[in-house]
């Protein structure tokens, strides 16, 4: 099993969106990567979409559940964006 913090995030995102991902894996903190990931990639906007178009996926093909919750990863990803914008640091 490879662990979150050993695959890059090209890796990681690609896992995700192909549903590979080990469901023991995708934890709180592999969801704020993920968000982390697409915020830096596609700006906010796009990457609030992104994000819960791709987790509403895993959700279903890999977590074999329903819930996901749309509202929360809206306001995750916002908070993290604005978190982002306010720290100095870009890891």
């Amino acid at each position: 099993m490879v662990l979150n913090n050993t695959l890059n995030d090209t890796d990681f995102l690609n896992e995700i969106v192909n549903g590979t991902l080990s469901p023991e894996l995708f934890t709180h903190e592999a969801q704020l990567r993920l968000s982390w990931i697409l915020i830096n990639k596609y700006g906010v906007e796009v990457a609030t979409v992104k994000n819960c178009k791709i987790k509403e996926r895993y959700f279903i093909k890999s977590l074999k559940n329903d819930t996901f919750n749309l509202p929360l990863t809206k306001a995750y990803t916002e908070i993290l964006h604005f978190f982002m914008e306010s720290s100095s640091t870009k890891d």
